[in-house]
């Protein structure tokens, strides 16, 4: 196990339960900055109750990143819940929310000093292109789940993934097959050369402590 992503999943009886309809209102009140950190300070709590977690993945608005004040918090946030940068992984989304693409590359090189991984997420679909790749030059890549699904029987998504793979290695980026359901899926990432899968194949999303419980010695 590499590690474990941390999901956004506001309880379901509130108004802006689904995680799509938060971001995009906090984007549209300009809270983007205050709901990724509450997000994460909620992580670290989870996360806590992991003993031995590699690696914390969260996702992360890059507006985010571009406030002045981001890495400042972000520090202090993990000094008070005794997360080391090296644990976490940031997966950068939605790359149209960026308003100064210097002042976010800029920010993101300071993280990265600092040890904090990147990701780029949902690779392949949107925005998150070959430029956006060159731009962020990652340590992990995400790749979107639209090409895992029957990749067994689909030859096109199979040389799509292939070449993929081919730029990651070249560019010594690890690569992350999202949404694997199957045995069949799994069993042809691998013959692929794919390093890492998430997906309900492996473990659908739950509670740290209902993780625990099942998984006691995770």
């Amino acid at each position: 196990i590499l590690g474990l992503e941390s999901l956004a999943r506001p309880p379901r009886h509130l108004p802006l339960w689904n995680p799509e309809t938060l971001f995009a209102y906090a984007a549209r009140k300009e809270y983007l900055l205050e709901t990724d950190l509450f997000c994460l300070k909620a992580a670290f709590k989870e996360a806590k109750q992991v003993p031995g977690l590699q690696k914390l993945f969260v996702n992360l608005r890059p507006r985010s990143v571009t406030h002045l004040k981001f890495a400042e918090q972000l520090i202090k946030l993990c000094e008070e819940a005794e997360v080391v940068p090296s644990q976490l992984v940031f997966e950068l989304t939605e790359q149209q929310s960026i308003l100064n693409l210097k002042t976010f590359l800029n920010n993101l090189e300071y993280l990265r000093n600092l040890g904090f991984g990147i990701a780029l997420d949902d690779f392949g679909t949107g925005f998150a292109n070959l430029q956006w790749l060159y731009d962020v030059k990652p340590d992990y890549l995400k790749i979107a789940g639209v090409f895992c699904r029957d990749v067994e029987t689909n030859p096109t998504k199979q040389v799509l993934l292939s070449a993929t793979l081919e730029i990651a290695q070249k560019l010594k980026i690890v690569t992350i097959l999202e949404n694997i359901e199957t045995e069949s899926e799994f069993e042809t990432a691998r013959k692929l050369g794919i390093e890492y899968g998430q997906g309900y194949y492996f473990c659908r999303p739950l509670s740290a402590q209902d993780l625990m419980s099942k998984n006691p010695t995770l």
